[in-house]
């Protein structure tokens, strides 16, 4: 029930993937739930549709496994670009449960408006999870994450993170 209220409540779908199968099952999962199949709407599409709810529309893919430093390996980059095509098949399926009037007629336009790498988070996500600190507050040399234990952020990672993070939120 509070899925589908977070879906009805928005406008913009935004699906975050790894380089692996589960997220392509994940994808045919999370579109047969909102939008139904191409010829059976779901009953959840089909209420929504009824009352007069409009469903979001995906406007954003986002991988975040990138390593810190050479960006993706080679089987991992295969792996996430057999995931952003599959989601291009279904672009190219049915194009109004995307957010972008333009036609896309290849993988490249479609990667350009719809899909973002970006760097694992690391430690950084690990602290701000675990001690509840948002990334929008820099991080200070941790004395203590835990009792007796040191860990730091490096300042550059924090960095990097958080200006890939408003300029996601700057394109959404």
């Amino acid at each position: 029930m509070l899925t589908e209220m977070g879906v009805c409540s928005g406008t913009r779908l935004v699906i975050p993937i790894k380089a692996d199968d589960s997220s392509r099952f994940a994808i045919d999962s999370l579109f047969k739930q909102i939008f139904g199949p191409a010829r059976f709407q779901t009953s959840f599409a089909t209420q929504a549709q009824n009352n007069g709810i409009r469903l979001p529309v995906v406007y954003l893919i986002i991988s975040n496994q990138l390593t810190s430093y050479a960006g993706p390996t080679k089987g991992y980059k295969a792996l996430c670009e057999l995931c952003v095509s599959h989601m291009y098949q279904l672009y190219q399926q049915r194009p109004a449960l995307f957010s972008n009037d333009d036609i896309v007629n290849s993988q490249d336009s479609f990667n350009d408006l719809y899909f973002r790498e970006v760097k694992d988070f690391n430690t950084a996500g690990l602290v701000s999870h675990h001690l509840g600190i948002p990334f929008n507050v820099k991080f200070k040399s941790m004395d203590r994450f835990e009792e007796n234990v040191d860990i730091k952020v490096d300042k550059s990672q924090w960095t990097t993170i958080f200006a890939q993070l408003e300029e996601i939120v700057g394109f959404l």
